[in-house]
């Protein structure tokens, strides 16, 4: 298991896998935002309260604690994203490190800097 800070991009199951680091990063929110700055390529995902434009996160149920992972259905956002991105909406799935910024809220990712994972589908 990584110790890194990442996250998956499933776009044929309209998901966002975020890791077991990551999610500790964020303090296992229950909501975050999901921020793009389209220009440089930049995705920011920050812990926050229930809001307008809150993602709620779904935590994964399995036993094994060690592969606790927690997702995100957001099929409009994914759509929009592969467009940020480059990508057809029904692309490979991708994946991203990150890095927690000194807020201690907030995970960095350069939308530019991925590795293309086999389709491992969800459903």
């Amino acid at each position: 298991m990584s110790s890194e800070t990442c996250v998956s991009i499933y776009f044929r199951d309209n998901r966002i896998h975020i890791r077991q680091k990551t999610i500790h990063d964020l303090g296992k929110p229950e909501y975050i935002h999901l921020l793009i700055n389209e220009e440089k390529k930049q995705l920011f995902i920050q812990s926050c309260e229930r809001g307008r434009d809150a993602f709620r996160l779904y935590y994964s149920d399995e036993e094994d604690s060690r592969a606790e992972t927690c997702y995100i259905n957001a099929k409009a956002f994914l759509i929009y994203l592969s467009g940020v991105i480059g990508v057809e909406p029904d692309s490979d799935s991708l994946w991203y490190s990150g890095e927690l910024l000194a807020d201690g809220k907030t995970v960095y990712i350069d939308l530019r800097e991925y590795r293309k994972i086999q389709y491992e589908g969800t459903r």
